[in-house]
């Protein structure tokens, strides 16, 4: 058995004795734990019922490896924040970063390009697998001996007190969720990324509730964003300094080939995750301008409206069948590129399959619940928490104060009708946060349930109208300033001779398919040649 981990950007790996942990918790008693700590807490764990123990009573985020004399245990958060990757060949080999699995050939390549990343376990190499959200696995030699989920968000249970009662339940665990988070910050500075939205706005009144004073709020894109107005006035009520990085083509000329954006390409990519570019700019021009302190900790909003129920209306209602999961599933989560009738059955039965060892059909009487649990496991971790890797690649820490496991089991059990249309999570946050800091705002772009409806008709109708018109309209809601970054990889692509559709496809989808031409290129090259990767 062979354990390399070479990843020590941001959180770095801590060994005690015979484990391994990267990441931070707190355990049944709110004691935290982080660094050598985190790593002496698993220490003794030789069975599988004590190493299930431990999981169950910790609340954070992390990776633990644990090599007991005759098994190996392995684990992740709901976040799955810190991927690790392994094969069972001739012997067990788990690694932190995929160059370690060079001699395996490149495939999965379809389910990547529709999702922007592999599913389940898989990765873009073929043999070499992941360990996925709230996953735990025993390992025996090189066999898996068990596999399981430490934690789903599938339920049969839900928490039928009256409306004003759930309010204050809920406003209860947001103060705690947020108590533990400033316990674990060790009074360091902070960076919000703060858009125009609710999410990344209650982190800031938050903080300012606490009366931390180490706050800065930044925002990044075009000029003429629709966030910009928001985020200033939200950062200005509060009293936070408040940054704007402006996506301009100076600022991202070029990026393509520089030696920095290629070995981040790698690192956030994973050869399983599209490499998000959104953030890229604005933290490396933080960083390069000394605007932040060097041991400060990045909060984002992810994903708080996951939370209150951003699913409903918008992709499936509380009326879901369990019949439906696995279609809806297809219809809404594979839609970057498009797929034959042969395709769409094939990834069907796979998503079916995923669902069945999540564990999910037989325990949750909620198939909505069920929905969002494969959500959780595959989107919002492989995608939305993936990109969070930016954070890391630059040096800095970051926590994800929504994803604290009393705000997922309590927002869990919340009753369909009170998600729908995030009824009770806006109106936590609109009425007693933001309503008594003076930042809810007359103007806002968060979208009412009525707005959603539109949003859904909109995008139906809009698969009708002309690619010219298409493109139009997506670039004018482009407030991120994608077009430039894709325009480039676009180049790069037909250069290289890579197949494109004939019908220009959406951002997600170049970035996709220039990474997955990237990834051809990184894995045909020898290790030691890319060894400007592992710098930092």
């Amino acid at each position: 058995m062979t354990i390399s981990f070479t990843n020590n950007r941001g959180f770095a790996w801590y060994t005690a004795e015979n484990v391994f942990v990267k990441g931070y918790f707190f355990d049944h008693t709110n004691t935290f734990y982080d660094k050598a700590n985190a790593a002496v807490f698993f220490v003794g764990i030789n069975t599988k019922e004590t190493f299930l123990d431990k999981l169950q009573t910790i609340n954070g985020s992390f990776t633990v490896i644990v090599q007991a004399i005759d098994f190996t245990f392995v684990a992740s958060d709901p976040a799955r924040l810190f991927p690790i990757f392994y094969s069972l060949d001739d012997d067990l080999l788990i690694a932190d970063d995929m160059l370690h699995f060079s001699n395996h050939r490149l495939h999965a390549e379809t389910e990547f390009l529709a999702n922007g990343h592999t599913l389940g376990a898989n990765t873009l190499l073929e043999g070499v697998f992941q360990l996925q959200a709230s996953e735990y696995i025993i390992f025996e030699k090189n066999k898996i001996l068990h596999r399981a989920f430490s934690f789903s968000y599938a339920t049969n249970s839900i928490n039928n007190t009256s409306y004003n009662q759930l309010k204050e339940q809920a406003i209860t665990v947001f103060e705690q969720a947020f108590e533990r988070l400033i316990l674990s910050l060790g009074n360091r500075p902070v960076a919000i990324p703060l858009s125009g939205g609710y999410d990344s706005r209650w982190i800031a009144c938050m903080f300012k509730k606490w009366n931390y004073s180490q706050v800065l709020c930044f925002t990044y894109g075009r000029k003429n964003s629709p966030e910009l107005q928001n985020s200033q006035a939200v950062a200005k009520a509060l009293g936070y300094p408040w940054v704007f990085v402006e996506y301009t083509e100076a600022r991202t000329a070029n990026f393509l080939s520089t030696e920095e954006f290629r070995a981040y390409a790698h690192f956030a990519g994973k050869f399983s995750s599209m490499p998000y570019l959104q953030e890229y700019f604005a933290v490396k021009y933080l960083k390069d301008n000394k605007l932040i302190a060097a041991n400060s900790v990045f909060i984002p909003g992810h994903s708080g409206d996951f939370l209150g129920g951003s699913q409903f209306v918008k992709v499936f209602s509380d009326k879901l069948k369990q019949t439906e999961i696995a279609p809806r599933i297809l219809d809404t989560k594979f839609a970057s590129i498009g797929l034959n009738k042969q395709e769409k059955q094939c990834f069907q039965n796979q998503i079916n399959k995923n669902i069945q060892n999540y564990g999910t059909l037989k325990s949750a009487n909620f198939p909505y619940s069920i929905f969002e649990d494969y959500d959780l496991k595959e989107k919002i971790s492989k995608f939305i928490f993936n990109s969070s890797s930016v954070f890391d690649y630059f040096g800095y820490e970051h926590r994800f104060p929504f994803w604290d496991m009393a705000l997922l089991s309590f927002f869990q059990t919340v009753p369909s009708k009170y998600k729908n249309g995030k009824l009770l999570y806006d109106d936590i946050l609109k009425n007693h946060y933001f309503k008594p800091l003076g930042v809810n705002f007359t103007t806002e772009t968060q979208p009412s349930v009525f707005d959603l409806y539109q949003q859904k008709i909109k995008k139906h109708l809009k698969s009708f109208l002309p690619n010219s018109i298409q493109q139009k309209r997506l670039h004018k809601a482009d407030w991120q300033g994608y077009k430039e970054l894709t325009d480039q990889m676009l180049v790069d692509l037909q250069n290289n001779k890579a197949y494109l559709q004939k019908k220009t496809p959406n951002y997600n989808t170049i970035i996709n398919l220039w990474y997955l031409e990237f990834c051809k290129e990184i894995n045909i090259l020898k290790i030691e040649e890319l060894n400007f990767m592992h710098k930092g």
